[in-house]
C-alpha cells in the first residue's frame, strides 16, 4: 500500500500564512558526485521541486528562497531521487554532510528541529524495523505475529504520546501526530491533539488534524455509507448516492500511487464482468494534479464514475472515511450497508463471484 502519512500536507509547499523574510542557509559537503551535479529541494510526496543548486568541488551553498515560517520539512535529493534525505531547515547556517549512495545517513548540523526529530526516530526505529521484518519474512497470517505487531504498534504510540506531551510547542509534536492520526483514529488522536500548544494547533499540521477530528465518521463494516459529493473530471458534480441500489466498490486511489495502478487491471476486468449485473465502482482520487488524474483514468481505462477535490490527501472524503493508506476500498450492498473493506486481488474477485453467482 502507498502510505498517506507523508503525503497529506505536501501536494504543494504549505501556506504558512504570514511569511518571514529571514532565510535558511545550508552549507553542504557531499562526496562521490561529479562536479556540476544538481541537488534539488522539494516538498514531500508527490515530490514538488521548488529549488536547486549545483555541487562544485564537493560543496554547495544553498540559501532558501521559500518565504515561510520556519522550521520547514524538505527533501534534499538528486535528480533521480536515488540519493535523498528529509531534513528540517531553520533560519540558521546549517551543515549537510553526505556521500553518494548513502544520502539517507547524511549528517545535519545546527538544526535543533532536525536533531529533535532524529532523536525521536531513534527511539521508535527498533519497533519499525521489527514490524517490517515480521511482515517481510514471516507474514501476518500467524495470530502470534499479529499480536506482536499490535504490541509494537502500541509501543510506537506510547513513545509518540510521551514525546508530544513533553514537547507540545515543537513542530515535531504536531508533525508526529499528523503522520499517524488516521491510523490511530479519533479516540487516540484527540487527547494528543489537546496536548498541543495553541500555536501548534494553528499550524498547517494542526489545522489538518483538526479537520480530520471534525469530519471523520469512523465508518466500519455494518455501517451505512456516508455520502460523497465531488466533481468528476468533466467538472460535473456527482454523488456516491447517485448509484445507490447497486453493489458499489468505493475505491480510494491516486494516479501517483503505484499499488493503486497495479490493482487497476483487475478492477477493469471485474467491472466489465459484473457491471451489467448491478456492480458499480466509485473512484475517489487523492490527486492534486488534474492532468495526471485524467491521464491515469484514460491510460488504465477506468470507465466508472470518478471524483476528486484535487487537494491531494486532504480530500474531505478521505478525512470522513479515515483513509490513512491507499489503495483502500469499501464494498457497499444494494441497501447502502458496508459489507466488506479493503478487499484486494483474489479476495475481491472471490467476494464478487459469491455475490453474482
Amino acid at each position: 500500500m502507498k502510505t498517506l502519512l507523508l503525503i497529506l500536507l505536501s501536494y504543494a509547499l504549505p501556506d504558512y500564512g504570514n511569511s518571514v523574510q529571514k532565510r535558511a542557509e545550508i552549507l553542504g559537503t557531499v562526496t562521490g558526485f561529479e562536479d556540476g551535479t544538481w541537488i534539488y529541494f522539494s516538498a514531500e510526496f508527490p515530490v514538488k521541486i521548488f529549488d536547486s543548486i549545483q555541487i562544485r568541488s564537493n560543496k554547495f551553498k544553498y540559501i532558501s528562497t521559500v518565504e515561510a515560517d520556519y522550521p520547514i520539512n524538505v527533501m534534499v535529493h538528486t535528480k533521480d531521487y536515488r540519493d535523498n534525505k528529509r531534513i528540517w531547515i531553520e533560519t540558521t547556517r546549517m551543515e549537510f554532510i553526505g556521500s553518494k549512495g548513502d544520502f539517507n545517513n547524511s549528517v545535519v548540523k545546527n538544526s535543533r528541529t532536525h536533531t529533535l526529530h532524529d532523536n525521536f526516530q531513534k527511539r521508535i526505529q527498533p519497533y519499525l524495523y521489527e514490524i517490517d521484518s515480521l511482515r517481510r519474512n514471516v507474514g501476518t497470517d500467524d495470530p502470534a505475529v499479529q499480536l506482536r505487531i499490535t504490541s509494537l504498534d502500541s509501543s510506537i504510540y506510547h513513545e509518540s504520546a510521551s514525546f508530544i506531551a513533553t514537547n507540545p510547542k515543537s513542530v515535531i509534536a504536531s508533525f508526529i501526530l499528523f503522520n499517524n492520526h488516521r491510523i490511530w483514529g479519533k479516540d487516540k488522536s484527540r487527547p494528543l491533539f489537546n496536548l498541543l500548544s495553541q500555536e501548534s494547533k494553528k499550524s498547517p499540521y494542526g489545522i489538518l488534524i483538526d479537520q480530520f477530528l471534525t469530519l471523520n465518521k469512523e465508518i466500519n463494516i455494518g455501517d451505512r455509507y456516508t455520502d460523497i459529493r465531488q466533481l468528476s473530471p468533466e467538472g460535473k458534480m456527482i454523488s456516491l448516492s447517485d448509484y445507490e441500489g447497486k453493489f458499489i466498490l468505493l475505491e480510494f486511489w491516486a494516479s501517483w500511487c503505484g499499488p493503486c495502478r497495479k490493482e487497476n487491471p483487475l478492477l477493469v476486468k471485474l467491472y466489465n464482468k459484473y457491471h451489467a449485473r448491478g456492480f458499480e465502482i466509485f473512484g475517489v482520487s487523492a490527486d492534486a494534479d488534474k492532468l495526471n488524474w485524467i491521464n491515469a483514468i484514460k491510460t488504465d481505462q477506468l470507465n466508472w464514475p470518478q471524483v476528486s477535490e484535487l487537494n491531494g490527501g486532504n480530500n474531505s472524503a478521505l478525512l470522513t472515511y479515515g483513509i490513512g493508506e491507499i489503495p483502500f476500498n469499501y464494498l457497499i450492498d444494494k441497501d447502502g450497508k458496508i459489507i466488506a473493506q479493503n478487499l484486494r486481488g483474489a479476495a475481491l474477485e472471490k467476494r464478487l463471484t459469491e455475490i453474482f453467482r
